[in-house]
């Protein structure tokens, strides 16, 4: 099955055709991790990594043959999607493994960044939605319910995986945060523990 989904994979995308997308994707997706992490303290670093992820889920998905066709052509447009199909996402071909597989590093590394597993999950849901627009406006491979639907599927779940090491490693590094709330110290009002450590 793995070698399928590789050589499914060696057929729908073309490495010369990505990576322009890729680097001007990352351009934007990294900063916007960075500051997104700063926010909301998290892990600047990690969350730039999800930025640059989900650039090459990005960028593998609009890198076929045909990109930048419609916009030579003059056929770019919205009622390009009108071309998108609904089709049964229960049927797990290579093609839907892929799909499944396409967020999933993205959703991990954010949710590793910043924990938040809905947050992280919606974002990966707009991406696909963002996604299969462009594909279909751009006519550039297929525009699919269904590829939506896995995309969606795989992001969620690694999301809930890189939430569930985020708040394991966040307890483990502070085992105390869940102890007894701060007491203010007569003197200077800041909080100290309520009982101090042996």
């Amino acid at each position: 099955m793995l070698d399928q989904v590789l050589a499914m994979a060696a057929t729908l995308v073309h490495p010369g055709l990505a990576l322009g997308p890729t680097l001007l994707a990352v351009a934007v997706l990294c900063p916007a991790g960075w500051w997104l992490a700063r926010e909301l303290h998290g892990s600047r670093v990690l969350a730039a990594a999800s930025g640059a992820a989900l650039a090459v889920a990005f960028a593998v998905t609009v890198a076929r043959p045909g990109l930048g066709t419609g916009m030579r052509t003059g056929t770019a447009g919205l009622r390009g999607l009108a071309t998108c199909t609904v089709s049964d996402p229960w049927v797990l071909g290579p093609e839907a493994w892929l799909n499944i597989a396409l967020l999933a590093p993205f959703a991990l590394l954010a949710a590793l960044a910043i924990g938040r597993p809905v947050l992280v999950a919606a974002i990966a849901v707009l991406a696909s939605a963002g996604i299969e627009a462009v594909q279909a406006i751009y006519s550039v491979g297929v525009c699919d319910s269904s590829d939506l639907v896995h995309n969606s599927v795989g992001a969620a779940g690694a999301a809930a995986l890189g939430a569930a090491v985020h708040l394991g490693v966040r307890h483990l590094v502070s085992p105390g945060a869940s102890g007894p709330p701060a007491r203010p110290h007569p003197a200077t009002g800041r909080g100290v523990p309520s009982a101090m450590p042996r």
